[in-house]
């Protein structure tokens, strides 16, 4: 008779109710709380390197968090791409310090797939006129995006969520600030390998890193609900992995 499974003195085995219906479809998920080196993905095997300068760990909204700097370009990078086919969601908390003014300025948030006219690929990015961008690449020169028409404000941490709808064929985001941002509809895209994936970084604009703070970064296969958004915002507390 196989003898039972016991745990430590004092600790509780969590039944599988117990667990949060957050960890249902979800594929990666950064904490980005290490001080220094590698930040590990705590559901999958994307883990990222610094490149460069490593970004430095300062105070997050749960923990710590990876602070980039515009003058020192770090980021964190990995030579491995983040796919993205059929329902999709990106999760994640962003403090923009500072925004340059300008065209052409891009602080990408992150960056997997491909990079402009060099095959399928999405990309998160703070653009010139400081809106929070969602853009589809299809390898032409030409992208689909989304735009936040609500100007950021720089030092405030704010939550925000993208979801894709295959069946819908629409993107949808989200966030803490101004609340539903609006959707795009019609949207045909075919993934393909291409770049790695980067953060805090534009690797096709390589004289505009992101000076800014990024915490708390996940994402899954599948479509979040409203629900599950105020989950995870949490009143503006966060919460972190694995949602307990």
């Amino acid at each position: 008779m196989p003898y039972p499974v016991s745990a430590a003195r004092g600790s509780k085995i969590p039944s599988p109710a117990a667990l949060s219906p957050l960890l249902t479809g979800l594929t990666h998920y950064w904490k980005l709380d290490e001080a220094s080196g590698v930040r590990h993905d705590s559901v999958g095997t994307i883990h990222l390197t610094p490149s460069a300068n490593d970004p430095a760990s300062v105070a997050g909204v749960v923990g710590n968090c990876a602070d980039f700097e515009e003058d020192n370009t770090n980021r964190l990078t990995s030579s491995t791409v983040i796919p993205f086919n059929g329902d999709f969601s990106i999760a994640f908390w962003v403090n923009v310090e500072e925004y340059t003014s300008g065209a052409g300025i891009y602080l990408g948030i992150l960056l997997t797939g491909g990079v402009w006219g060099q095959g399928n690929g999405i990309e998160l990015l703070v653009a010139y006129n400081n809106a929070l961008a969602f853009l589809y690449y299809n390898g032409s020169n030409n992208d689909i995006a989304i735009i936040h028409a609500n100007l950021r404000t720089a030092g405030l941490w704010t939550y925000v969520v993208f979801t894709h709808s295959a069946a819908a064929k629409r993107i949808e985001c989200f966030d803490s600030t101004a609340g539903y941002m609006g959707y795009r509809d019609g949207l045909t895209y075919a993934w393909t390998n291409g770049a790695p994936s980067s953060v805090g970084f534009h690797i096709g604009k390589a004289t505009s890193p992101m000076d800014g703070k990024i915490d708390e970064y996940g994402i899954w296969n599948r479509v979040l609900t409203l629900t599950e958004m105020g989950t995870l915002y949490s009143g503006g507390l966060g919460k972190t992995y694995p949602f307990a």
